[in-house]
């Protein structure tokens, strides 16, 4: 069966999404759109609406937006994998001087998780399913230059 849904992009305009062999993957709906005839993932704070009792299938089918990390309260806690070792660290660095508290391991508590072109399957799949927000290094300084986590088609 298909998951049918309003999505609001990040510039407002609202469209109606398609996602056939779908799965639910922590804040994440992961499918293949029929409709463009490639795989997407779309965030479930940008649903509007699901149709066609769509959401009674999901186990959580809304979520809050992503920390907005200007005005957090609490430090927000990220995590790099997948990048070779300087470049690690000089992520960590601009990561600790943005305010972010970098961390080793995907818990719970994490906000984050910064994916680099070796970022293990096993690792992101733990991070989104414990509630993580994925981006890699170029959302990291939107995301640190406006506050905003960038959409991103994946």
């Amino acid at each position: 069966m298909n998951l049918t849904f309003l999505y609001r992009k990040p510039d407002g305009e609202e469209v109606e999404a398609v996602l056939s062999n779908w799965r639910e993957s922590g804040r994440y709906l992961i499918g293949f759109n029929p409709e463009i005839g490639m795989p997407r993932t779309y965030r479930k704070d940008r649903v509007v609406q699901y149709h066609n009792d769509c959401d009674k299938q999901l186990g959580q089918p809304f979520t809050d937006p992503p920390p907005i990390v200007r005005k957090a309260k609490t430090v927000p806690k990220i995590l790099f994998t997948g990048f070779a070792a300087s470049e690690r660290s000089a992520l960590e660095q601009y990561a600790i001087d943005s305010g972010f508290q970098v961390v080793k391991t995907p818990t719970k508590q994490l906000d984050y998780l910064c994916c680099g072109p070796n970022a293990g399957p096993a690792k992101v799949e733990k991070a989104r399913l414990a509630g993580a927000w994925l981006l890699n290094d170029h959302d990291l300084t939107v995301l640190v230059e406006t506050g905003v986590l960038p959409d991103r088609e994946e």
